[in-house]
């Protein structure tokens, strides 16, 4: 009798686990049916919204306004992009009070405190596409700057993460009021210790350079190129450094060497003013350096007030728009990659008022972030 039930049991166990069977068996392929169907409605809906047919374009818009998933704002694209210009002003007129949300949370970064190693942050990074950056890992703890969408599918990964700031520029004031946790996770490359602005002369032959074809094929800037002969040529170079040789090496090697690029010779200003006439015959260097002792009052005439911050030009801008409304308009532009406001102000008789019928003048400054002094070109 009890082998009768223990094989009446054992029965049962197959027919319960079978069905089990087919369960997990059937669950990858729908996850992968899913996942198809995910992105071939993606596709659907993009074509929908670059469809001059006002029918089809204002259903696509209102899904859209709907979606909030990873990969959204390429839609948006499209929809802005509507070859139909009254396609295009609807689309428009949608985003625009849904672009702050949109950026922040697709490309705007936190601070997060993440429990696990960066290589595991690297990967499901990469599965999504998403942009990151990593501040410092140890072990099994990885601080980084990551977008709101990565930090969610970190957490969906069954991923503690502790978000400490919600961007770049909150640590960056708590680390300006000198806050230990802000300043507990600076990254080595911010470090206070490292506050002195380096001048060096690089020059280098660029025939004789191997360049190392996973990184980058240039140096930087060409306009500081200060002179060139032949495959010769003399480049300015301004480095953070403690002034060390062991950091000032530490830079050439990753700067150069490492790089591929085959160094003449690294000199300090007046080295190079000697050996200019030499290496690059019929040119001199000794104006250069006036100014290059000067670029070092450059933060300490900011400091002063020479200069307008962020602050101080928002500021000042919305009190123009505030004190004469009939020939100024404060205007939200968007956002920057950190979080901050991009602004203008419009200068024009009825400042409310859109006349595209008016010639229009447009006075930039500060598009290039290195290029700090031109904000008071617009100023």
């Amino acid at each position: 009798m009890r082998e009768h039930t223990q094989r009446n049991s054992a029965a049962t166990a197959i027919v319960v686990l079978a069905p089990l069977a087919l369960l997990v068996a059937s669950a990858g392929f729908y996850s992968q049916v899913s996942a198809r169907s995910f992105r071939d409605g993606r596709s659907q809906l993009k074509a929908q919204l670059l469809s001059p047919r006002a029918d089809e374009f204002k259903k696509a818009l209102a899904s859209l306004v709907d979606q909030n998933e990873q990969g959204t704002l390429e839609l948006w694209e499209a929809a802005l992009s509507n070859s139909d210009p009254q396609l295009k002003a609807r689309a428009w007129s949608k985003y625009q009070s849904l672009q702050l949300k949109l950026v922040r949370n697709e490309l705007v970064p936190q601070i997060a405190r993440i429990a696990a190693r960066a290589e595991t942050v690297s990967r499901l990074a990469s599965e999504d596409r998403l942009q990151f950056s990593i501040w410092s890992s140890a072990g099994d703890e990885t601080v980084a700057a990551a977008p709101p969408k990565l930090i969610q599918r970190l957490r969906n990964a069954g991923i503690s993460v502790d978000v400490i700031y919600d961007s770049i520029a909150e640590w960056q004031k708590a680390n300006a009021r000198g806050e230990a946790r802000a300043t507990a996770i600076t990254p080595d490359a911010q470090a206070p210790a490292i506050t002195q602005s380096q001048v060096r002369i690089a020059v280098i032959d660029l025939e004789d350079s191997t360049l190392v074809p996973t990184r980058s094929g240039w140096l930087g800037d060409r306009e500081n190129i200060l002179m060139s002969r032949g495959s010769l040529i003399a480049y300015l170079d301004i480095f953070s450094s403690d002034g060390s040789s062991e950091s000032i090496n530490s830079h050439v090697k990753d700067q150069y060497l490492g790089r591929g690029f085959k160094l003449v010779g690294f000199y300090e200003p007046d080295e190079f003013a000697d050996v200019a006439p030499q290496l690059f015959p019929g040119k001199i260097f000794a104006a250069g350096s006036r100014s290059i002792r000067a670029s070092a009052t450059v933060g300490q005439a900011l400091a002063d007030g020479g200069y307008h911050s962020y602050e101080e030009t928002r500021n000042e801008f919305k009190s123009l728009a505030d004190s004469h409304p009939d020939l100024a308009r404060y205007v939200k532009l968007g956002t920057s990659f950190e979080g901050r406001e991009i602004f203008a102000l419009k200068i024009t008789r009825n400042a409310e008022l859109d006349d595209s019928s008016k010639p229009d003048a447009l006075i930039t400054g500060c598009h290039h972030a290195r290029e700090w002094i031109s904000v008071e070109s617009p100023v």
